[in-house]
């Protein structure tokens, strides 16, 4: 029995149509999966693991010298500038660049969902650099323009991960997340956003948690405290 061309040309129409959706659906999916899943990083490079700190090797006393011996110049400091931020556990990077306060007291963050900014200044006063005494602080989208934003990792980070800081002169530093926390966007205690600390320590911090239309912004931000010794863990207790 032979078929008519009208019912062939109607078969190819409705599969050209389930073709078209589900494309449709796969692209909205994508769309929709990049929002908030951070995808692997290509530009991550593992950094080489700090070597230990060995137990200094005792000098032997000089004999005094009755030369005069000229007086060094002292090194002038270099202030250190971040430049990228690596996680280690998640295995993504991205780039930092400085920046300071808007008009309306908030910290500026670049317009990047893979990049951060680094807190260099607030009204012309600097701040702290990562490694340098006091707090450091590096904020980072959680997402931007329907993209997961590279801070995002600070969701499913531990107590005790690791955290690089590359620099411009290509030296770097390891800082190891000391605590977690979650705070309400309109109620971050003032000691966050400080300059003070007792000893080098780097803040990072990104939104969770709901949209809050109000305020156009997350309803939380989430606080990681990073310094540069390791955790300690303590031992398990001895089998009684």
């Amino acid at each position: 029995m032979e078929r008519k061309p009208g019912l062939l040309n109607r078969k190819w129409v409705r599969i050209g149509l389930y073709a078209v959706s589900a494309l449709l659906f796969a692209s909205g999916l994508f769309l929709l999966a990049r929002e908030y899943i951070l995808f692997p990083d290509p530009d991550f490079v593992m950094p080489e693991t700090p070597a230990p700190t060995l137990a200094p090797t005792p000098t032997p006393t000089p004999v005094a010298d009755s030369t005069p011996q000229p007086t060094p110049s002292p090194t002038p400091y270099v202030r250190p500038i971040p430049v990228r931020i690596s996680f280690i556990a998640a295995k993504q990077s991205c780039e930092v660049f400085p920046g300071g306060v808007l008009e309306n007291g908030q910290m500026e963050v670049i317009d990047r969902a893979d990049a951060a900014t680094w807190l260099e200044n607030v009204s012309g006063y600097l701040r702290p650099a990562p490694g340098e005494e006091g707090n450091a602080i590096i904020a980072g989208h959680k997402s931007k323009d329907g993209v997961a934003g590279t801070f995002k990792v600070l969701w499913d980070v531990q107590i005790g991960d690791a955290v690089v800081i590359d620099y411009e002169d290509g030296t770097q530093q390891w800082f190891y997340i000391h605590s977690i926390d979650r705070y309400p966007y309109q109620d971050v205690p003032a000691s966050v956003m400080s300059a003070d600390a007792e000893s080098p320590q780097l803040t990072l911090i990104t939104c969770i948690g709901e949209w809050d239309s109000d305020g156009g912004t997350s309803s939380e931000r989430l606080v990681a405290v990073c310094k540069p010794e390791p955790v300690e863990t303590e031992a398990p207790a001895a089998a009684q």
